[in-house]
């Protein structure tokens, strides 16, 4: 929680500060968007409900999730919906710039493959 808060404080008015939360309650998360918020950066909410203290600081606020079961306090059901959510941003991301997306894929196959046997 430190090191995104520090993170946050780094950002600058030309980044961006994407934040994912089922509830959008979580206080170390709201703490880093306010720290963004705080430099300039344009900051996006990704969480189930559209008002929470998340929904509150963010410029932006992208609801995704479903009803959960009483089983299961944070069910799978709102963690595949963000899931799917990121994974087409970062879809619309790459084939907005192809070129600096492949040189990324690549240089992160690259380290990932030293890791491996």
């Amino acid at each position: 929680m430190h090191t995104q808060h520090v993170a946050a404080r780094l950002l600058g008015p030309s980044d961006v500060c994407l934040a994912v939360s089922h509830t959008g309650s979580t206080r170390e998360t709201v703490a880093a968007v306010e720290a963004a918020r705080g430099v300039r950066a344009t900051t996006i909410a990704v969480t189930s409900f559209a008002r929470s203290p998340l929904t509150a600081v963010a410029d932006a606020v992208l609801v995704a999730g479903g009803r959960e079961t009483s089983f299961r306090v944070e069910a799978m059901a709102s963690r595949i919906a963000h899931l799917s959510l990121l994974d087409a941003i970062f879809v619309c991301l790459a084939m907005r710039r192809p070129s600096a997306a492949s040189a990324a894929l690549e240089l992160t196959g690259g380290v990932l493959a030293e890791h491996r046997f």
